[in-house]
Protein backbone atom coordinates (compact mmCIF):
# COMPACT_ATOMS: atom_id res chain seq x y z
CA UNK A 1 0.00 0.00 0.00
CA UNK A 2 1.27 3.46 -0.87
CA UNK A 3 2.03 6.13 1.70
CA UNK A 4 1.21 9.35 -0.12
CA UNK A 5 2.77 12.71 0.66
CA UNK A 6 2.83 16.25 -0.60
CA UNK A 7 6.11 18.09 -1.00
CA UNK A 8 5.94 21.88 -1.00
CA UNK A 9 8.57 24.61 -1.13
CA UNK A 10 8.14 28.29 -0.25
CA UNK A 11 10.22 30.47 -2.58
CA UNK A 12 11.78 33.86 -1.79
CA UNK A 13 8.59 35.68 -2.88
CA UNK A 14 6.42 33.54 -0.59
CA UNK A 15 4.85 31.44 -3.35
CA UNK A 16 4.38 27.75 -2.59
CA UNK A 17 5.45 25.19 -5.21
CA UNK A 18 3.93 21.77 -4.51
CA UNK A 19 3.81 18.25 -5.90
CA UNK A 20 2.56 14.91 -4.69
CA UNK A 21 4.57 11.78 -3.95
CA UNK A 22 2.97 8.37 -4.36
CA UNK A 23 5.31 5.92 -2.60
CA UNK A 24 7.06 5.86 0.78
CA UNK A 25 6.03 9.30 2.01
CA UNK A 26 6.70 8.47 5.66
CA UNK A 27 9.29 10.45 7.64
CA UNK A 28 11.82 7.62 7.93
CA UNK A 29 12.09 7.46 4.13
CA UNK A 30 10.90 10.61 2.34
CA UNK A 31 11.54 12.90 5.30
CA UNK A 32 15.07 11.58 5.60
CA UNK A 33 15.84 11.95 1.89
CA UNK A 34 14.46 15.49 1.84
CA UNK A 35 16.65 16.53 4.78
CA UNK A 36 19.78 14.77 3.54
CA UNK A 37 19.62 15.61 -0.18
CA UNK A 38 17.30 18.60 -0.71
CA UNK A 39 18.03 20.72 2.34
CA UNK A 40 18.47 24.09 0.65
CA UNK A 41 16.09 26.26 -1.35
CA UNK A 42 17.71 25.69 -4.75
CA UNK A 43 17.73 21.90 -4.41
CA UNK A 44 14.18 21.81 -3.02
CA UNK A 45 12.83 24.00 -5.85
CA UNK A 46 14.61 21.89 -8.46
CA UNK A 47 13.07 18.74 -6.96
CA UNK A 48 9.49 20.01 -7.21
CA UNK A 49 9.97 21.80 -10.55
CA UNK A 50 9.72 18.52 -12.45
CA UNK A 51 6.23 17.73 -11.14
CA UNK A 52 4.58 14.83 -9.35
CA UNK A 53 6.69 11.92 -8.19
CA UNK A 54 6.05 8.22 -8.08
CA UNK A 55 9.24 7.61 -6.08
CA UNK A 56 11.52 10.09 -4.30
CA UNK A 57 15.22 9.41 -4.76
CA UNK A 58 18.50 10.89 -3.62
CA UNK A 59 19.15 12.24 -7.11
CA UNK A 60 16.94 14.15 -9.53
CA UNK A 61 18.74 13.46 -12.80
CA UNK A 62 19.48 9.97 -14.06
CA UNK A 63 22.78 9.02 -15.63
CA UNK A 64 22.55 9.41 -19.42
CA UNK A 65 24.50 6.15 -19.76
CA UNK A 66 21.62 3.94 -18.60
CA UNK A 67 17.86 3.76 -19.18
CA UNK A 68 15.62 5.43 -16.63
CA UNK A 69 11.86 4.99 -16.85
CA UNK A 70 9.08 3.13 -15.06
CA UNK A 71 10.12 -0.20 -16.54
CA UNK A 72 13.85 0.24 -15.93
CA UNK A 73 14.77 2.78 -13.27
CA UNK A 74 18.16 3.72 -11.89
CA UNK A 75 18.74 3.18 -8.17
CA UNK A 76 18.27 6.25 -5.95
CA UNK A 77 16.97 8.44 -8.81
CA UNK A 78 13.58 10.17 -8.61
CA UNK A 79 10.81 8.70 -10.77
CA UNK A 80 8.61 11.49 -12.12
CA UNK A 81 5.22 10.82 -13.69
CA UNK A 82 5.80 13.33 -16.47
CA UNK A 83 9.46 12.86 -17.31
CA UNK A 84 9.73 9.11 -16.74
CA UNK A 85 6.27 7.87 -17.62
CA UNK A 86 5.12 10.50 -20.11
CA UNK A 87 1.92 11.32 -18.21
CA UNK A 88 0.13 14.65 -18.62
CA UNK A 89 -1.17 16.99 -15.91
CA UNK A 90 1.61 16.20 -13.46
CA UNK A 91 3.13 19.68 -13.21
CA UNK A 92 4.10 21.44 -10.03
CA UNK A 93 1.28 23.61 -8.63
CA UNK A 94 2.15 27.16 -7.56
CA UNK A 95 0.02 28.84 -4.89
CA UNK A 96 0.34 32.54 -4.04
CA UNK A 97 1.20 31.94 -0.38
CA UNK A 98 1.11 29.41 2.45
CA UNK A 99 -2.46 30.31 3.42
CA UNK A 100 -3.71 29.56 -0.10
CA UNK A 101 -1.73 26.30 -0.14
CA UNK A 102 -3.21 25.18 3.19
CA UNK A 103 -6.74 26.31 2.25
CA UNK A 104 -6.60 23.99 -0.75
CA UNK A 105 -6.07 21.09 1.63
CA UNK A 106 -3.37 18.93 3.10
CA UNK A 107 -5.07 15.64 2.41
CA UNK A 108 -2.06 13.34 2.28
CA UNK A 109 -0.63 10.96 4.86
CA UNK A 110 2.36 13.29 5.21
CA UNK A 111 2.77 16.89 4.06
CA UNK A 112 6.31 18.25 3.79
CA UNK A 113 6.98 21.98 3.60
CA UNK A 114 10.36 23.64 3.04
CA UNK A 115 10.15 27.10 4.57
CA UNK A 116 12.75 29.44 6.08
CA UNK A 117 15.56 27.00 5.28
CA UNK A 118 14.00 24.01 7.04
CA UNK A 119 11.83 21.01 6.21
CA UNK A 120 8.67 20.71 8.31
CA UNK A 121 5.97 18.05 8.27
CA UNK A 122 2.31 17.65 9.12
CA UNK A 123 0.75 14.22 9.41
CA UNK A 124 -2.66 12.97 8.38
CA UNK A 125 -4.58 15.98 7.19
CA UNK A 126 -3.67 18.35 10.02
CA UNK A 127 -1.78 21.12 8.20
CA UNK A 128 -0.01 21.74 11.49
CA UNK A 129 3.58 21.89 10.28
CA UNK A 130 6.33 21.03 12.76
CA UNK A 131 10.07 20.54 12.59
CA UNK A 132 11.17 16.91 12.64
CA UNK A 133 14.33 14.95 13.36
CA UNK A 134 15.76 11.95 11.59
CA UNK A 135 18.12 9.35 12.97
Amino acid sequence: MATNASIAVVDLEGQVHSINLHWDGYIEFAGKILKEHYNNLDAALKLVSKGNLSVLGKYIEPSPDYPHNFESSQADVCLYYGRDRGEDNTDCIVDSNITEYIDLGCDYDYNYLFVDGEWKVSEYDLCNFKSYNIE
